[in-house]
């Protein structure tokens, strides 16, 4: 199993890394770093991960009180309600790489947010408000 990890609970591990994957996939993870969230890295690489990704806080917060502040069953059903949440998907294109990308968000438009590309890394700005004709 992998060093790095806050539990001694094998079965806990997995379980919250196989959620992890699904959560940093959500939100732009490349098949090649989920592989490497469920097979090698530490909780701290996979903080740094979901920082490049641009999480929400809440969502980073889980990972980063794994073994600190919250036990494995509180970061396990977080994160799983987290990954269930019906939050609508938002398709975009990355203008600087042109890599398809999914954003999550509560919104029905995008009025305005600022991400990062996990494909590329440059900076890009949502602005999905209506104009006046």
């Amino acid at each position: 199993m992998n060093s790095g990890f806050p539990n001694r609970n094998a079965i806990a591990t997995r379980k919250i890394l196989d959620e992890v994957a699904i959560a940093l996939e959500k939100h732009g993870a490349n098949t090649k770093t989920v592989h490497a969230i469920k097979t090698r890295w530490s909780v701290n690489r996979i903080s740094e991960a979901a920082e490049k990704l641009n999480v929400p806080l809440v969502l980073l917060g889980f990972l980063r009180s794994w073994g600190n502040t919250l036990a494995d069953e509180e970061v396990l059903e977080g994160l799983h309600d987290w990954n269930q949440k019906a939050i609508p998907d938002h398709d975009i294109t990355c203008p600087n790489c042109k890599n398809h990308l999914v954003l999550n968000s509560p919104m029905d438009t995008i009025f305005m947010a600022r991400r990062t590309c996990p494909h590329c890394g440059e900076h890009l700005v949502i602005d999905d408000a209506p104009r006046a004709a």
